[in-house]
C-alpha cells in the first residue's frame, strides 16, 4: 500500500511531467498562432479560433498540473490560484470581480481532493457568472469558514436565467464534484436582489481519497 509520500511523490512526477512537456509544445503552438495572426490573412476568422482552442488547452493542462501538484495542497496555493484566474477574467471582460476570503488563517493545509474540486467549483462557477448573466454583472466570490466546514459562494447581479436554462452550465457537474468531497452545492436565483448564486460547502477536515485518474 503507497504511503502518503510516495504518493506525493508520484503526484509531484506527474504534474512536472505535464507543465515541462505538454505546456512547452502547446505554448509552441499559441506563439505560431499568434505570429500567424500578425500576418495580413484571408481566413483570420479561423486562425483566431484556433488561437482561443489553444489558450484554453493551455489553461486546462495548467490546471490539471496544479491539481496533481502535492506542494499545492495548501490555502495559500488555493488563494493564490483564484486571484490569478480572477485576475485574468477581469483583463478579459472588464468587469471588476470582488474577493474576499474570511477565517481561513489558521487553515494551512487542505485536503487534495477537496482542494481540486473547490477550485473547479470556482472556476466553473465564475466563468458562468460573467458568460451568462444578461446584463452588465459585478461578480463576487467569498471563500470562508463555518464551524468546521469551507464555504465557497459566486454570485453576480445580472438578471438569472431561468433554472431550466442552466441544465447545460455545468451544474450537475458542480453537484458532483461537491458530493465527491461530502459536500453539498446550492445554485439558484438570488433571493435579495437580482441575479445569481453558486454556494460550495464541504467538511474542511475530512479529506476524500482520490480517483485516478484526475479528471480536469
Amino acid at each position: 500500500m503507497r504511503t502518503r509520500k510516495q504518493e506525493a511523490r508520484i503526484r509531484n512526477r506527474i504534474a512536472a511531467n505535464l507543465h515541462d512537456e505538454l505546456g512547452s509544445l502547446l505554448l509552441r503552438i499559441q506563439l505560431q498562432t499568434e505570429t500567424l495572426l500578425m500576418q495580413p490573412r484571408e481566413d483570420e476568422v479561423s486562425l483566431e479560433r484556433l488561437l482561443h482552442t489553444t489558450r484554453s488547452a493551455c489553461s486546462a493542462l495548467r490546471d490539471v498540473a496544479w491539481g496533481l501538484d502535492a506542494e499545492a495542497d495548501t490555502m495559500n496555493a488555493l488563494e493564490d490560484r483564484m486571484r490569478d484566474m480572477l485576475d485574468q477574467l477581469a483583463l478579459s471582460t472588464s468587469l471588476h470581480i470582488r474577493f474576499a476570503v474570511e477565517g481561513m488563517e489558521d487553515v494551512a493545509m487542505l485536503p487534495a481532493r477537496l482542494r481540486q474540486e473547490l477550485y473547479l467549483v470556482f472556476k466553473e462557477a465564475t466563468t458562468n457568472a460573467v458568460r451568462h448573466a444578461q446584463s452588465p454583472v459585478y461578480p463576487a466570490v467569498r471563500l470562508y469558514r463555518q464551524k468546521n466546514s469551507v464555504v465557497l459562494e459566486v454570485q453576480d447581479d445580472g438578471r438569472a436565467m431561468p433554472l431550466a436554462a442552466q441544465a447545460g452550465m455545468g451544474l450537475r457537474n458542480m453537484r458532483r464534484r461537491a458530493l465527491a468531497v461530502g459536500g453539498t452545492l446550492d445554485a439558484a436565483p438570488r433571493a435579495d436582489g437580482p441575479g445569481f448564486r453558486v454556494r460550495f460547502c464541504a467538511p474542511l477536515h475530512t479529506p476524500a481519497p482520490l480517483k485516478w485518474p484526475f479528471r480536469g
